[in-house]
Order: structure tokens, then C-alpha cells, then sequence
């Protein structure tokens, strides 16, 4: 509320004072304070301290009577003084007092006159579970409503008349408060048991600031393992892929209509379910994403801030969550498919050695001893084989050499024998020319021997002739 006041003093000489406007604003709001009623409010004028003493006074005030109000204006021509200004709400006071706040079974929440008249509602319609203990009649006022005037403190509530709904008070800081429509759902159920009414841990709120936390220790509920791969061998041993071993693929698995809230790698905006998969793929880091069908928002999460290594995951029709699943480098016997299980199913393996790159699976695991038997072998084998490879590469140095050596013998045979051919044919040119000499000799020879008898023959003519000639002349 606000107020304005005017006043204007003339003295007998004429002269014309002024005082200024709103000098007796803090007065008149404290009177007004003090003498308020819940329809009107009243203040006689007896300036106190007077601004002007002496001199008549003219009151102007301006007031409201709430917000979105129109603005109403006192006005008392001078002298004002003894006079009662009076603040009149009462129209709008009928109309704060003729007001219900209820809340339904439906879930809705309205503002209304005592005619009916809706002059507000909530619009909302999601309801949960019918629980006793919010009940209407359970409530602060023991109905479905507020009336003028009537509050709630943090902690009090107005419940709907089955109790399946709430108009609830709550603290939301220092000196804060907020009014929330609350509702109740069932939590988890254990794995393998039918369903309660109300879970096996309680019921949860749908308020995404007001969600249920549990604590997961060992056992079929636990997360301790979650986006961790271990191999399971045929006698049910798990065994433990080494980090390194681990990657992303460039598959996917649907989790649910879930949403998530917690930090984004990256985020995309008018994007397909496809576009988002195919952005994740292309970060090494990036676990799954959560793509909104509403909005098509692409929001691409590490694996710590994705179910199941964050649990605090919320029901979200329009969303729908991904986890990106691994794959792991194995060894040739090991297979290398990746399945999903759960925490009840991974408990009830025993835990053996982790994986190695030595690691046997299937059949190479059970038809070990023999094949260490032929790997036995097969390395005598191999060793027999060395040795002999060994001795046949000696040999065929060793004939190489030989084929070397009697390549030079072929080649000193050959030089010997064009040697012998050349020394041959000298041999057949001498021993021609020796026959040739022979031939003459001998020639020679039977010629001289011949001259010989010829001259023997003569000498012993001659000796015949001296000795007939002798014998003649004796």
C-alpha cells in the first residue's frame, strides 16, 4: 500500500510556504498497520508531528489492495485535519475469502469460488499409489482442501481423498518454501518374486529432487561388476578380462524409456536416433547416449553416468536410454561374443585366474593333456627335423663342394686333354717324319748294302780276275 500527501500553509502575509510530498508517508503506513481490520482500514488525521503546524492541510493517498489490483485514491480537501481517511478492501477481501485450493483423485489441482467457479487449475494427472497415511482425512485440515486464509508448514499436507495424490509443503532452503504435487510409486521388486503393492524396498516419489537412494552390497542387486566382462568356461568359472583386453563396440542395447541427470559429453540438438548412434561410435570414451523423441536431443554420457554404474535413473516416456557394449581381443580358442546377464546370475559363479593371452576355452581346454602330448611330439618332431635339416644342409655343402672340385677337375681334364690332343698330333706329325726318316734310312741302308755286296761283289770279281789272271800267266 502506498500513499502521497500534499500539504499547503498560507501565513496572513500572503506568503506561500511548501513542504514536501510524502512527509508523512512512514506515519500514516504505521497507523494504517496498526488499525487494520480484514476488510478495511481506517486512520483519523492528526498530523503527529505536525509537518506545518498552524496551517491547513490537504491529504492525497494512493493505495491498492493486492497485486494485479486496481489502484484506488483518497483525497480530503484542506482542512484535512480530524478527518478519517478510510482504505476500503472489502470487494477484493469477498473476493481472497470465496477461494478453495483442492486437489482430486485425478491428480488435479484447482482454485475455485465457492459457486464452483474454476479461476485456476494444475493441469496434471499423474497419480500413484492409494497410501493411508495421505489420505485426506489424514491431512492438516482432515479434507481435500484449503480455504482463505489456511497454510501449510514444510512437512503438512493436503491429501486427496483416496491418498493416491498429495499437495505437500516442503523446505527448499533458508526462510523457502515450496507447494508440490506429489505422488507415490513402487519401488524394485527382488528378482524372482512377485510383485507387492508397494515394492520390496517401499514406494518412491516422482519427484525427480525427492527419488529413493539405496545402497547395493554384494549379492544379486549389486552393481559393483557392472560394465566389467569376465569369461565363463564350461565348468562355470568366471574369469576376468584384463583392461586392455576391453574396447568399445559399435553396438547398442536399450535399457528402457529412462532418463538420466548427469553431466553430457556432448549434446546435439534436431538430430536422428541413427545421427546420435553414429556420433557416439565416433568417441572412444562415450558409453551409450539418451535420445529424446520429444525434443530429438542426442545426449551422448561416459559409462559412469548411464545405468547401471549410475542407478539414479528416472521413468521418461519420451527418452529412451542406450548402453554401448563392449568387446574383448581373445585368444583363438576363446569365443568371442559378448552376452548380457545379471547380478543374481554373475554371483552364483566362482571365480577363477584372470584371462590371459594363454588362456584355453572349449575344446582346447579339454583335450589339453593330449595336446601337450603332440606338442610333445610334434617339438622331438621338430627337433629331429632341425637336426636332419641340419645334416642335409652339411651334405649339400659338402656337395657343393664335390660338384665344385669336379667341376674343376672336369676343367683340368678338359685342359689336359686339348693338351694331350695338341701333343698327340705333334706325336703323329713326328712319328710321321721319324717313319719318313726310318724309311730313308732303311733305303739308305739297303742301298749302302747293297753298294756293299755290289762292291764285295766287284772286289771279289777283281780278286777272281787277279787270280785267273794269275793262274794264266803262270
Amino acid at each position: 500500500m502506498g500513499s502521497s500527501h500534499s500539504h499547503h500553509h498560507k501565513s496572513k502575509s500572503s506568503n506561500t510556504n511548501s513542504v514536501s510530498t510524502n512527509n508523512w508517508l512512514n506515519t500514516t503506513t504505521n497507523a494504517i498497520s496498526d488499525n487494520s481490520t480484514d476488510r478495511q482500514s481506517s486512520l483519523i488525521l492528526s498530523p503527529n508531528p505536525d509537518p506545518a503546524y498552524g496551517c491547513n492541510k490537504q491529504f492525497v493517498s494512493s493505495y491498492s489492495c493486492g497485486p494485479n489490483t486496481t489502484l484506488k485514491t483518497i483525497s480530503l480537501d484542506a482542512p484535512a485535519d480530524g478527518k478519517a481517511a478510510v482504505f476500503d478492501c472489502k470487494s477484493e477481501y469477498l473476493n481472497c475469502t470465496d477461494g478453495r485450493l483442492t486437489i482430486g483423485d485425478d491428480g488435479n489441482v484447482t482454485f475455485s469460488k465457492s459457486d464452483g467457479t474454476i479461476i485456476w487449475q494444475s493441469g496434471t494427472s499423474s497419480v500413484g499409489l492409494s497410501k493411508d497415511e495421505y489420505k485426506a482425512v489424514n491431512g492438516k485440515y482432515g479434507r481435500n482442501y484449503l480455504l482463505t486464509g489456511e497454510f501449510l508448514l514444510p512437512g503438512e499436507f493436503v491429501g486427496s481423498p483416496s491418498g493416491n495424490c498429495a499437495l505437500l509443503s516442503q523446505s527448499t532452503g533458508k526462510n523457502t518454501h515450496s507447494l508440490d504435487i506429489v505422488y507415490f510409486e513402487p519401488s524394485c521388486n527382488k528378482q524372482g518374486q512377485q510383485p507387492s503393492s508397494t515394492g520390496e524396498y517401499g514406494d518412491i516419489t516422482d519427484q525427480k529432487k525427492v527419488q529413493a537412494t539405496y545402497s547395493m552390497s554384494q549379492g544379486p542387486q549389486s552393481n559393483e561388476n557392472a560394465n566389467q566382462i569376465f569369461y565363463s568356461s564350461g565348468d562355470m568359472q568366471s574369469k576376468a578380462y584384463r583392461s586392455k583386453d576391453i574396447s568399445n563396440s559399435n553396438s547398442y542395447i536399450s535399457v528402457g524409456n529412462y532418463d538420466l541427470d548427469a553431466a553430457n559429453l556432448r549434446s546435439y540438438s534436431d538430430t536422428d536416433i541413427n545421427t546420435c548412434k553414429t556420433k557416439c561410435n565416433s568417441i572412444n570414451k562415450c558409453g551409450g547416449y539418451i535420445y529424446n523423441n520429444d525434443t530429438q536431443t542426442c545426449n551422448l554420457r561416459q559409462s559412469k553416468h548411464l545405468y547401471p554404474e549410475n542407478t539414479n535413473r528416472v521413468a521418461s516416456a519420451n527418452s529412451e536410454m542406450f548402453i554401448r557394449q563392449l568387446k574383448v581381443c581373445n585368444p583363438n580358442s576363446c569365443s568371442g561374443q559378448v552376452n548380457t546377464t545379471t547380478g543374481n546370475i554373475f554371483s552364483n559363479l566362482d571365480t577363477d585366474s584372470p584371462m590371459t593371452s594363454r588362456t584355453l576355452c572349449g575344446l582346447a581346454e579339454a583335450t589339453k593333456k593330449q595336446r601337450l602330448l603332440v606338442e610333445s611330439s610334434l617339438k622331438q618332431l621338430n627337433t629331429e627335423k632341425t637336426n636332419l635339416n641340419t645334416d642335409a644342409t652339411s651334405l649339400m655343402k659338402s656337395n657343393s663342394n664335390l660338384d665344385k672340385g669336379m667341376l674343376k677337375s672336369i676343367a683340368k681334364q678338359q685342359g689336359d686333354l686339348k693338351s694331350y690332343d695338341l701333343i698327340s698330333k705333334k706325336t703323329k706329325v713326328a712319328n710321321k717324319k721319324l717313319v719318313d726318316v726310318s724309311g730313308m734310312e732303311e733305303d739308305a741302308n739297303l742301298e749302302m748294302i747293297s753298294n756293299n755286296i755290289k762292291n764285295t761283289a766287284w772286289t771279289a770279281a777283281v780278286l777272281v780276275s787277279i787270280i785267273v789272271a794269275i793262274r794264266l800267266s803262270r
